[in-house]
């Protein structure tokens, strides 16, 4: 499967709210038991997304916020996966961003890789200037 040729790729075909449901039923369910099955699922999505398999759609993948234990293993798991950003809940200043970034060049995410921020609390709202200058990587917000 490559990029360019989306009609061979089932992923591709679907709709966009359709084929990401799946990711993102499985990224909320990551740091809990999987089924068998769930795991299937959950591998065949990020080998998908490591072969360019939602062209040619933007990606972003839903991780694990800072406080949780998975949030390191999330970044990890997806840094290589060809995904165009990560998603990060929850973020209430620049340090999350910084602390991202920090995983992600650890885990050797490509330079390229955004980090998108859902801004989920008054503190996080307030502190939206200052988190958007944190670093270069900042590619977006979400309310």
């Amino acid at each position: 499967m490559s990029r360019e040729d989306p009609e061979t790729n089932a992923l591709a075909r679907q709709s966009p709210p359709e084929a990401l449901s799946a990711a993102t039923h499985l990224g909320r369910r990551r740091g809990m038991s999987l089924t068998a099955r769930e795991r299937s699922e959950y591998e065949r999505i990020v080998a998908e997304l490591a072969t360019g398999g939602y062209a040619p759609r933007e990606v972003v993948v839903r991780i694990n916020g800072i406080g949780t234990e998975w949030f390191v293993d999330d970044i990890a798991a997806f840094a290589a996966c060809g995904a165009d950003a990560l998603l990060v809940p929850k973020v209430d200043g620049p340090e999350t961003v910084l602390r991202v970034v920090e995983q992600m060049d650890t885990t050797g995410a490509p330079a390229e890789m955004g980090i998108w921020c859902m801004l989920e609390t008054p503190l996080g709202i307030l502190n939206a200037r200052d988190t958007a200058a944190a670093h270069s990587r900042l590619g977006a917000f979400a309310l």
